[in-house]
């Protein structure tokens, strides 16, 4: 049996791996931030699962990535969503993800067209 990397488009079958994938590439801060809008009972998963299921307008959602498989099991997966250009940081961006807000501009403003 040969082993093969494939890079394929996510589809909704992926959205569980890809929660988990999103919450550990920023070390558990989406999971902070699912947790926060989680209704009583509800988990952090199934709000971070169901906002990469459901939200179109979302960076997360499921679209927006690429997922490697490593025979045929997910091995990871990479976004492929665009950094808007904007030059400020919105006054309502939560204190915790300033800094990430600023990271992000920056990212936007080096990448090319």
């Amino acid at each position: 049996m040969r082993s093969t990397l494939e890079f394929l488009t996510a589809t909704e079958s992926d959205c569980s791996d890809l929660t988990i994938l999103c919450d550990s590439a920023t070390r558990c801060l989406t999971g902070h931030l699912w947790g926060e809008n989680a209704a009583l009972g509800q988990s952090t998963f199934d709000v971070g699962r169901s906002i990469i299921l459901t939200e179109v307008e979302n960076y997360i959602y499921f679209k927006n990535w690429r997922i490697a498989e490593f025979n045929r099991r997910v091995a990871g997966a990479y976004s492929t969503y665009r950094l808007p250009k904007v030059n400020v940081v919105d006054n309502d961006c939560p204190d915790i993800l300033r800094p990430l807000a600023v990271l992000k501009i920056l990212a936007a403003q080096t990448a090319g067209e």
